[in-house]
């Protein structure tokens, strides 16, 4: 008899999706990235009263949302869009991929990053769309207030860029090296298998042979 063939890629079972993040993530990253996208310092609320009467696409809840996200992260706040559109990317490839330890690298990537755009700048530098510098309160904190006079300014920035990095790798690739040895290991088994019903064909076809 013909032996059944069986698809060896679809033998490991497959974490559900989190569907209510991913939604979340998506339209929250998206309404995040117009509110940054389309913010103007004169639709700020914090520095018109009463309420400025420019609007953007966002509306009011957006200019609230942008303008505190400048203050407290600088232009470090452009990463949040980025890890809420990974989120939305784990999410749907599966629960196992979202953990807690990947959500505190993220917003440990926050706060790290915010001290590096604080680094461009003089503890002094302001301006309309961040009022507390390039990394924002976080950043003007963490940068020019601890780290630059304790470690100085090599010290901090190697330090910043180092944990910066270590960060992005774990968000983005710590599933990579495990990817790629499932990879390898279902295109071995795949291999296998189509090598024995090669050899069961082989087999059947020469003791037909010999039948006949």
């Amino acid at each position: 008899p013909k032996a059944e063939s069986s698809n060896t890629f679809a033998t490991t079972t497959r974490a559900p999706i989190l569907w209510g993040l991913a939604i979340g993530a998506a339209l929250g990253g998206a309404y995040l990235t117009v509110a940054l996208a389309t913010y103007d310092p004169s639709q700020s609320p914090y520095d018109h009263q009463p309420l400025p009467t420019v609007r953007g696409p966002a509306g009011i809840v957006g200019a609230y949302l942008a303008a505190s996200v400048y203050r407290m992260l600088g232009f470090a706040g452009w990463l949040l869009p980025l890890f809420l559109a990974w989120l939305v990317y784990l999410a749907v490839r599966g629960s196992r991929r979202v953990t807690q330890a990947r959500v505190l690298t993220m917003v440990l990537g926050l706060l790290t990053g915010a001290g590096i755009a604080a680094m461009f700048a003089a503890e002094t530098w302001r301006s309309n769309w961040c009022p507390a510098g390039p990394g924002g309160f976080i950043g003007l904190w963490l940068y020019h207030g601890f780290l630059e006079p304790l470690l100085g300014g090599f010290g901090a920035g190697l330090l910043l860029v180092s944990v910066y990095i270590a960060c992005l790798v774990f968000i983005f690739f710590s599933d990579l090296g495990a990817e790629f040895q499932r990879a390898l290991a279902a295109f071995a088994a795949w291999r296998a298998e189509r090598a024995k019903l090669a050899a069961e064909r082989s087999a059947q076809r020469q003791q037909e042979a010999e039948l006949a």
